[in-house]
This record gives C-alpha cells, sequence and structure tokens, in this order.
C-alpha cells in the first residue's frame, strides 16, 4: 500500500473508534457482553468498520473534490479520507464533549442515528469550508492542487486538540454546564 493509502485507511479507523465508542455509545460492541468479550469485539469491529469507511470515503472525497483536482492529486486521493476524518472526528468529540452527545431522550436508535447524521454533515461542510474558503482566503495555505488549499490532517488535528483541553481540560470553562438528561 501506499503511505497516502495506509494514511488514509488509518484514519479510517481512528473515526470509526470515536464513532462506535463516542458517538454510537460503544453500540454495537456493547452487545458483546462486557470485559474481554467487548474488547475483542471492538478491536476486530473497529478495523472493519474503519476499512468500511476508508472505501466509502474514496469516492465521497472524489465527489466532492472537483474532477479536475482529482485527476491532478492522482494517487494521493487515497489520503482524503483521512482529510474528511478528521473534519469528522472533530465534531464527533466536540458534539460529545460540548453538547452533551445530543440527543439522549429519544430511542436508542434515533439518539444515535440523529448524532451520526448532525456530525457526519457538520463533518463534510467543516472539509468544503477550510478547503474551499478558509485555507486560502484566512489562513493564507498553499495550493494542494487545482483549488483545494492547505491540509486538514494538520489545521483541523490542531482544532480537535485545542477542543479537547478546553472541554476535557478546562470544562468547557465559561459555556455553563449543559443539562443533563434522565
Amino acid at each position: 500500500m501506499s503511505v497516502d493509502t495506509v494514511l488514509g485507511w488509518f484514519y479510517s479507523i481512528v473515526v470509526a473508534v470515536i464513532l462506535t465508542g463516542q458517538t454510537l455509545d460503544n453500540w454495537p460492541w456493547r452487545l458483546f457482553g462486557g470485559g474481554g468479550r467487548t474488547a475483542l469485539a471492538s478491536l476486530i469491529g473497529n478495523v472493519l468498520v474503519g476499512a468500511a469507511i476508508y472505501f466509502l470515503m474514496v469516492p465521497l472525497a472524489k465527489t466532492l473534490i472537483s474532477g479536475a483536482t482529482v485527476n491532478e492529486l492522482g494517487g494521493v486521493i487515497h489520503q482524503f479520507p483521512a482529510q474528511i476524518g478528521v473534519c469528522l472526528a472533530f465534531w464527533m468529540i466536540f458534539w460529545a464533549n460540548a453538547f452533551g452527545n445530543k440527543p439522549t431522550k429519544l430511542g436508542v436508535a434515533a439518539n444515535l442515528t440523529i448524532r451520526t447524521l448532525v456530525t457526519f454533515t457538520l463533518g463534510v461542510a467543516t472539509f468544503l469550508g477550510y478547503y474551499y474558503f478558509a485555507a486560502e482566503h484566512i489562513l493564507h495555505e498553499p495550493v494542494v492542487a487545482g483549488v483545494l488549499h492547505g491540509n486538514a490532517l494538520g489545521f483541523i488535528d490542531w482544532l480537535v486538540l485545542w477542543t479537547l483541553f478546553y472541554v476535557v481540560g478546562f470544562q468547557s470553562f465559561g459555556l455553563g454546564r449543559a443539562p443533563v438528561d434522565e
């Protein structure tokens, strides 16, 4: 595998871990009975789910990026599941820690579906906003290919780190405590 493919595939596994562990409240792994069985199911399952995410994200990346730019990127397009994935990871982490992983009062299936759809939509919007606007016009980052500027793995990972410092380390100081659903 090329470095770009490994990077895209590995980060897709990271997305699977955050998705299943945090956004989906450890579903479906919690169905395996706890302890070592859950851990083993999570290990094997997240590698498989991550691989599926990778194979779904490559066509998504090609759809979100214009055809001429995709051609200019060549094999580097296989890194873009990681570029989209870091945007998804940001929103899954931020949503869970700053917004209490809402909704929590609906049925389990509805809660998990809505969380996944909201964070996915916000992640894709962040990817598009970053590559097509912010990286060039606000951050003045260099051209990657065609009209794409920047590197989301660099900038958005910093955003994830600072978000974790703020919501975990400083307990979202200044935002007030979100009410806990019971």
